[in-house]
């Protein structure tokens, strides 16, 4: 379905529901519909680059956007969390990071538009004695090493995934918060819960001065003492 009534679409998506009753639908990805922004809105909408979805259309299909260094050219394409949109004729790029309401864009410099954070959330043996690891958003990286740990994160270079540094969720490293009432808040851990039976693993972060307990799936590592990237406004 390419299109989705705009009164069924997330209240971060930032489209007027006067006049027009449909808006478009986020491609099949590894984002659901509720995490993440369709190409076309964030071009139209929130970054102010066209008026009509026409526009929008056409302006894509220029290829005149890229989502994490590489072109896109579906006006429906799925921007998630930490993903880099960049215009090159504008200089511009910017980062898709969450908020208590869903996501938004915060502007970044050109040296950190060819850098991401992604979470590995799974990994398995190939063949010749190599590894793959599934990451947060789709990309799949392969290493030689067994030394990465799911729930990790690796800071890359876009667009060749090439792995500048590591750190695990661990003690004294710094988190992103993803989803709940801290969404967007940035933490320090301070220990690890694993879990147990059906109570699933958590971390406790220091956030604003406070403990919080929060589920290793709500938070993303960003850096260890310092974050690697910019990710608040």
């Amino acid at each position: 379905m390419s299109h989705l009534k705009r009164l069924s679409a997330p209240e971060f998506w930032p489209t007027s529901t006067r006049g027009y009753t449909w808006t478009f639908s986020p491609s099949p990805g590894p984002h659901k519909k509720d995490e993440c922004i369709p190409l076309a809105i964030i071009v139209r909408d929130i970054l102010k680059l066209a008026e009509t979805g026409k526009e929008a259309k056409r302006i894509i299909k220029a290829r005149e956007i890229l989502v994490d260094g590489k072109v896109r050219t579906d006006p429906r394409y799925p921007v998630g969390i930490l993903d880099v949109v960049t215009i090159p004729k504008l200089e511009k790029s910017y980062r898709v990071i969450p908020f208590k309401r869903g996501l938004k864009l915060i502007e970044i410099d050109k040296e950190e538009a060819n850098k991401k954070v992604l979470k590995i959330v799974g990994k398995r043996s190939v063949k010749g004695n190599k590894f793959q690891l599934n990451m947060n958003d789709g990309k799949n990286i392969l290493v030689n090493e067994n030394k990465f740990k799911t729930n990790a994160s690796l800071l890359v270079e876009l667009p060749n995934l090439k792995i500048l540094d590591y750190a695990e969720m661990d003690i004294n490293n710094t988190v992103l918060i993803t989803s709940g009432q801290n969404s967007g808040k940035i933490g320090r851990i301070i220990e690890v819960l694993e879990g147990k039976f059906n109570v699933k693993p958590k971390i406790v972060c220091e956030i604003e001065n406070k403990k919080t307990e929060v589920l290793k799936e709500h938070a993303i590592v960003i850096g260890k003492e310092e974050p690697w990237i910019k990710v608040s406004e």
